[in-house]
């Protein structure tokens, strides 16, 4: 036996030996499927369908719900994509309950394919991570932008629900919570025109401790495609010179600094 899998079609066979002489068996052709890449998701299932579950979903021009006594495992709800753009600022709300009445600790997870692919990769396609959850209706609302970039098309979103200490895989079986798949249609961002607008520069703090990392963001998000960032650093703000920070070249920066200094991004239309 043999566990593969492929994105060209090919053939197989095994040549089988006995230590006397060997032959080979027939070979067989696997196809790969022609159908659009979110037909070929990965499953996402509670085995239990007891306790914890989604209530109620909503995003952009998305809202769906159900009973708070129905229990669910995994609901399919890709019959009509909801829709989005490129660059757009979009707010997730999210309740949480139990069909058995029932209330244990959980996470959520919300997965959006942005390359298009057909998989759902938890380093980079993961827009909400949220938990542990405390109580029956209380996952807080989350707001992110859209990548400018993202490619034009329908996709796959995907939301879970999971009993258990961590934010949950997009794939696999567990136990206790549920799953819930979306399309979405994403239109491309506008490109931009003339000089942008950035506006300040907004660090989340004034003062840290030595190594110790703070978020630096500029006001006024670029929602336009066509842009890029970079950031820079200056010791007594620009009575010297400015210097680009190497590879800090998107809309937000994770950093940190041994001694005081003064940031700036310098966004450009291309």
């Amino acid at each position: 036996t043999y566990t593969t899998t492929q994105t060209v079609p090919t053939y197989y066979r095994c040549i089988v030996t006995c230590d006397n002489g060997g032959a080979s068996g027939t070979s067989v052709k696997v196809l790969v499927s022609e159908s659009p890449p979110y037909d070929c998701y990965c499953d996402s299932y509670a085995s239990d369908i007891s306790d914890s579950k989604i209530n109620s979903f909503k995003m952009a021009d998305i809202s769906t719900s159900t009973s708070p006594t129905l229990c669910e495992s995994y609901t399919d709800y890709t019959a009509v994509p909801g829709n989005i753009a490129g660059g757009q600022l979009v707010t997730i709300e999210i309740e949480n309950g139990s069909c058995s009445g029932f209330f244990y600790d959980s996470y959520i997870g919300v997965y959006i394919d942005y390359n298009l692919n057909g998989t759902y990769e938890k380093a980079t396609e993961l827009v909400y991570g949220y938990g542990p959850i405390t109580n029956f209706n209380s996952i807080p609302s989350f707001s992110f932008n859209v990548p400018t970039d993202a490619p034009a098309g329908i996709t796959g979103m995907r939301v879970i629900l999971q009993e258990g200490d961590s934010v949950p895989n997009p794939c696999g079986e567990y136990t206790y919570g549920e799953t819930e798949d979306y399309l979405l249609n994403i239109t491309a961002a506008v490109p931009c025109s003339g000089p942008p607008s950035p506006g300040a520069t907004l660090s989340t703090a004034s003062t840290v401790c030595p190594n110790e990392q703070f978020t630096l963001t500029i006001s006024n998000y670029q929602s336009n495609s066509g842009i890029s960032y970079q950031w820079q650093s200056s010791p007594d703000n620009g009575t010297g010179s400015y210097t680009n920070i190497n590879g800090a070249t998107s809309a937000s920066r994770l950093q940190s600094q041994t001694s005081a200094k003064w940031y700036r991004c310098k966004v450009t239309c291309d």
